[in-house]
C-alpha cells in the first residue's frame, strides 16, 4: 500500500533564489576582557556578536562565513578556530560559552594581534582560507596596558595588515571605566578610513547592525534553484550501449543537476556512483564540502566519473549500493534522494526482478527515486517497464524519458529540479 508524503522544505531562504550579493569572509572576534570593561558592557559584547552572526542572511558555512574567537587582557585566550566549527548553531553556542573572565588586570592588545597573525592567520593555520577575506573586529575600551607596549600595538597592528592585504578591522569601542582616551590607539588598529571602521557600542541590537553594515559583501553567490535540505545519490549508467561523446553530456547533465542545488554541509549534499557489470564510487555523501567553494565541490562530485564503458547493466547492483550509501552516510531526519540515468533495462535480465525489490526497498525506507530513461544506441527496448517500477510516485514528476538524444539532457534539468525541490512523492509500506 502506498502513501502520499509531503515534505514541508524548512529553508531559510524561499527554496528558489535569485543571484546575491553576500558575505563571505573569515571574521575574528578578539575581545578585551581586562579590569577597566564591566561586566554589563562584555554582557552587550557578547549579544552583538550573537546578534551578527545570528542574522539570516549571514551563513556559517565552509563556501561563506567561518568564525573564530579570542579574549585578551594579560596575554590572549584561545576560544576557537576557523576550523573548529562549520554551523551557526555551534558557533552560536560557542558565543555563549566564551569566557569573559579577566586574566590579569592588563590590555596587553600588542599581543592579541600578534597572535592573530601568528595563531589565526598565518600559513593558512587552523582554517582559514585564502580565498576569503580576513575580518577581524576588536571589541577594547582604551589603550594598551602597560603604556609602553603601545609602540607593539602599533607595530603588530601595521604587520598585521601588510602580511594580510585586503585585511578589514574594525574597533567596537567600549566603556572605559577609567575614562582613558583609546582614540589614537583606535586609529592605528582600524583600517582607513577611520570612520568606515569604527563602532560605538552602546546596545547590542544597534551596534550589532551598525557593524554588520560595514561587513564587506563580497561574494556574488551563484543562482542556486533550489535550497532544500537533502542528501542526494547521482547513479550514472556507464554500459556500452552509451557512446563515450554521449557519456559526456552525461556527466555534464549530471553536474548541471548538482549546480541547481545549494550544495553545503549543512544543506545539500551529493554523492556520485557509477556502474556497468559492478558498481564504481566517485564521491562519498560526505565529501569535502566545508572549506571548499562551492564550484569546486560540484566539480569534484562528477570528475571523477570515467569515460568509459563496459558491458551489461546491473541496475539492481547500483540501486542497493546507493541505498547503502544513504543509509550509512545519511543525515538523519533529512530527505534522501537517488537520481538514476540509464539507458534501458537490466542486463543481464535474470537480474532485472532484483532491479525491482531494490528499488522497492529504497521506496520503503521512504527515499524518493527520480529515474531518467536515457535514448539506447543499439535500439533495444528502452526499458520503460522497469523504470516505472523503479521511480518514485506520481511518475509524472519522477520519470523523465521524452529525450531526442543526450545533448537534450539540459532541458529535463529545471523540471526535474523543481520536483526534486517540491519533495511531494509516494512512499511504499
Amino acid at each position: 500500500m502506498e502513501r502520499l508524503i509531503a515534505f514541508i522544505l524548512l529553508c531559510v531562504l524561499p527554496c528558489y533564489t535569485k543571484a546575491q550579493t553576500v558575505s563571505c569572509m573569515d571574521l575574528l572576534f578578539a575581545v578585551d576582557t581586562s579590569c577597566s570593561v564591566t561586566q554589563d558592557q562584555l554582557d552587550i559584547v557578547r549579544d552583538t556578536m550573537f546578534e551578527i552572526v545570528d542574522r539570516t542572511e549571514f551563513r556559517v558555512s565552509g563556501n561563506r562565513n567561518l568564525v573564530a574567537g579570542l579574549t585578551y587582557s594579560k596575554g590572549s585566550q584561545h576560544e576557537f578556530f576557523f576550523d573548529t566549527y562549520d554551523s551557526k548553531a555551534d558557533v552560536l553556542t560557542a558565543i555563549r560559552n566564551f569566557n569573559m573572565t579577566p586574566a590579569g588586570c592588563r590590555t596587553h592588545t600588542f599581543n592579541a594581534l600578534k597572535v592573530i597573525q601568528e595563531n589565526y592567520y598565518d600559513l593558512m593555520m587552523h582554517g582559514s582560507r585564502a580565498e576569503f577575506r580576513d575580518v577581524i573586529v576588536v571589541f577594547t575600551d582604551g589603550m594598551t596596558y602597560p603604556n609602553r607596549k603601545q609602540k607593539k600595538t602599533k607595530e603588530y597592528a601595521a604587520m598585521l595588515k601588510a602580511m594580510n592585504p585586503g585585511v578589514k578591522v574594525f574597533v567596537v569601542q567600549l566603556d572605559n571605566i577609567e575614562n582613558n582616551d583609546g582614540l589614537d590607539e583606535f586609529r592605528m588598529i582600524a583600517s582607513d578610513p577611520f570612520s568606515d571602521h569604527n563602532v560605538l557600542l552602546e546596545d547590542a541590537e544597534q551596534a550589532a547592525e551598525d557593524l554588520f553594515s560595514l561587513l564587506p559583501k563580497d561574494c556574488v553567490e551563484e543562482e542556486i534553484k533550489c535550497e532544500a535540505v537533502v542528501d542526494v545519490v547521482l547513479v550514472m549508467d556507464r554500459s556500452n550501449s552509451i557512446e563515450i561523446d554521449d557519456l559526456k553530456l552525461l556527466v555534464d547533465f549530471f553536474r548541471e543537476l548538482a549546480s541547481q542545488f545549494d550544495i553545503d554541509t549543512n544543506v545539500a549534499r551529493f554523492a556520485a556512483i557509477s556502474y556497468n557489470n559492478a558498481v564504481y564510487k566517485h564521491f562519498p555523501l560526505s565529501g569535502p564540502t566545508a572549506h571548499h567553494d562551492r564550484r569546486s565541490t560540484i566539480n569534484w562530485i562528477v570528475e571523477g566519473i570515467p569515460l568509459t564503458t563496459d558491458k551489461n547493466t546491473r541496475t539492481d547492483l547500483a540501486l542497493v549500493n546507493a541505498t547503502e550509501i544513504l543509509d550509512t552516510e545519511g543525515r538523519e531526519g533529512v530527505r534522501k534522494i537517488i537520481f538514476l540515468a540509464t539507458d534501458g533495462n537490466t542486463i543481464k535480465a535474470k537480474h532485472a526482478p532484483d532491479t525491482i525489490e531494490a528499488a522497492k526497498a529504497a521506496k520503503r525506507k521512504g527515499y524518493q527515486i527520480f529515474c531518467v530513461g536515457l535514448p539506447n544506441n543499439n535500439g533495444r527496448t528502452n526499458g520503460i517497464d522497469e523504470w516505472r517500477q523503479v521511480a518514485s510516485k506520481p511518475l509524472a514528476t519522477h520519470l523523465f524519458t521524452d529525450l531526442e538524444d543526450f545533448a537534450s539532457l539540459r532541458n529535463i534539468v529545471a523540471d526535474l529540479t523543481q520536483s526534486a525541490c517540491a519533495g511531494v512523492f509516494e512512499t511504499e509500506e
